[in-house]
């Protein structure tokens, strides 16, 4: 958390694809919560376009 803080500008989507999915989905909430980002949590396998 304290290193994503460090951005001046947020990023337009943050994705958190590390971790079992429900710790990955308590940092998502958590990143939402504390810096009011766009995060979310792909799918295994997801292909997602940048």
């Amino acid at each position: 958390m304290e290193w994503l803080r460090g951005f001046e500008t947020p990023p337009e989507r943050c994705f958190v694809v590390h971790g079992e999915p429900a710790a990955a989905d308590t940092l998502r909430l958590r990143i939402q919560d504390e810096l009011g980002w766009r995060v979310s949590v792909p799918e295994h396998g997801a292909a997602l376009d940048l």
